[in-house]
């Protein structure tokens, strides 16, 4: 099965001292979290590496569908020039209600 759909570019826009210095347009997928059987009731707009190992959300998407924070196997992700430490969980995302 395949799944295609049309994706509008969004654009970010980066302020330096109170002036725009830098616009990227960014691929960004309305998606739903889904946990378990319980599943967020909008979409969010997510930007997914998809060379990425694992993708980062904003904890306050967790309570949506019901992801404890303070459970879940401990990682450590690294970055350029930062590291978390976090609590990781599964879930899915879901392109359609």
């Amino acid at each position: 099965m395949s799944l295609q759909k049309k994706i509008e570019l969004t654009p970010d826009i980066y302020h330096k001292n109170g002036k725009v210095y830098k616009v990227v347009d960014r691929p960004y997928v309305p998606l739903f979290l889904k946990y378990g059987s319980k599943k967020s009731k909008t979409p969010v707009n997510c930007l997914l590496d998809s060379g990425a190992d694992r993708n980062l959300f904003p904890g306050s998407w967790a309570a949506t569908v019901g992801i404890s924070l303070t459970k879940g196997k401990k990682r450590t992700i690294l970055g350029d020039e930062i590291k978390f430490d976090l609590k990781s969980n599964s879930f899915e995302l879901v392109f359609r209600r």
